[in-house]
């Protein structure tokens, strides 16, 4: 299962509930990710990354070629690599660092993909805690759900 969570600084995402009980039912293989918006002809303004479905041109390639730079088409063909490589096997990686994620604060299996320019297939995933995105909820789900029982 891959389970996205948008923009570089989402304070919030029902994402991590949702892979938190995944994992908890026992499914194994899932790969939360957040994606890192290299397209600037697609952000509202400079710096703005990246909102719900906004990878969806670059993953299906339906982007503007003619105004594409050499690395937002290396982004959507890099991207199109990873999510072929995770249905053709859902039980491994669908890219080099990209680790299964695992509920927690510390576990560094929180997958940034794209968000410095890095966009080749050797190095688009930067994994990462899940705390760097999710820590703001946590604080206030903590009070009302409890996950360990």
């Amino acid at each position: 299962m891959l389970r996205e969570t948008w923009g570089p600084d989402a304070p919030h995402s029902p994402d991590e509930l949702w892979s938190a009980a995944v994992t908890g039912s026992g499914v194994k293989s899932v790969f939360r990710y957040t994606y890192g918006a290299v397209f600037a002809d697609l952000q509202k303004f400079p710096g703005a990354g990246a909102w719900h479905s906004s990878e969806l041109g670059p993953l299906f390639g339906t982007f503007n070629r003619s105004t594409a730079t050499p690395a937002e088409a290396a982004w959507s063909a890099t991207f199109q690599t990873a999510v072929a490589n995770f249905i053709k096997d859902p039980n491994t990686s669908p890219a080099v660092n990209w680790p299964k994620y695992l509920p927690g604060p510390s576990a560094e299996t929180f997958a940034k993909l794209a968000y410095n320019g890095n966009v080749e297939p050797g190095n688009f995933v930067d994994p990462v805690a899940s705390t760097s995105l999710d820590g703001p909820c946590d604080a206030l789900w903590n009070r009302f759900v409890d996950f360990t029982a």
